[in-house]
């Protein structure tokens, strides 16, 4: 979804062209699950989902006040990420989870709540600010607002490593655009 805030005025029988500047105000994030001591991951094994009350937009590319929505994936899939390697002539197995979800525009200083479940785990895998995280991700140097990098990405793909022996997730890849950052006994 595209949003202009640009005034446009066009002339009869005039050919004209003109700059327009857009806004997109949707997200593509994709995330994965993965056993830091190579153990498989089962998507089926997880619920994800996205709270925001971003729903209504203004005629200015502002939020309305909404309903908290509930975002859901619209893809899960299991990825074998050793296939192709072997051990002693056998193939090896290590699965991920990977659930890819859309929402609208996210706005900083708000709190969007990342929420990921087991199914057979009484505390939640994950429960964090997703606005915050993911504005972790901007570059030094980037001089820009926090309100202008999260409207400047689009598609976000962020990897988090579980810790069988700590039964938690420790340790988090967040890749943008090509850059990467990991962040290590952060609290999440």
């Amino acid at each position: 979804l595209w949003h202009s805030l640009d005034t446009l005025v066009v002339t009869r029988n005039t050919h004209e062209d003109k700059y327009v500047s857009l806004a997109k105000n949707t997200n593509k994030l994709r995330f994965v699950l993965q056993d830091t001591d190579g153990n498989c991951m089962d998507v089926r094994d997880f619920t994800f989902e996205i709270k925001a009350d971003n729903g209504y937009m203004d005629h200015d590319n502002s939020l309305l006040d909404d309903p908290v929505i509930t975002y859901l994936p619209y893809f899960t899939e299991n990825v074998n990420i050793a296939e192709g390697d072997s051990l002693m002539g056998k193939p090896a197995m290590q699965t991920v989870a990977v659930a890819e979800m859309n929402t609208m525009r996210l706005m900083a200083g708000e709190n969007y709540r990342l929420i990921v479940r087991h199914k057979d785990w009484e505390k939640d895998v994950l429960n964090i600010n997703l606005n915050n995280y993911l504005l972790l991700t901007q570059m030094e140097g980037h001089d820009i607002i926090a309100q202008e990098y999260l409207d400047r990405q689009s598609e976000y793909a962020i990897v988090f490593f579980y810790n069988p022996e700590l039964l938690n997730f420790l340790s988090t890849k967040i890749v943008i655009n090509g850059w990467t950052i990991w962040l290590k006994g952060e609290d999440l």
